[in-house]
């Protein structure tokens, strides 16, 4: 039973194929569509920014 699922692993392996992938232009899809659809994007940014500046007041 082991061998047989072993030779027939191996040989689905070498059938697989992968998608054409461009990371970056996803990654630059997937930012573009959340900076513009959520809602409250600019809140959380700018609540970010001010929590940071209130932490560090002497940049």
């Amino acid at each position: 039973m082991r061998i047989s699922l072993l030779l027939f692993f191996s040989f689905f392996s070498f059938t697989v194929q992968s998608q054409n992938c461009d990371c970056k232009e996803n990654f630059d899809w997937i930012k573009t569509t959340f900076e513009n659809n959520d809602a409250g994007f600019q809140n959380v940014i700018y609540d970010v920014a001010i929590t940071n500046d209130t932490k560090h007041p002497l940049r």
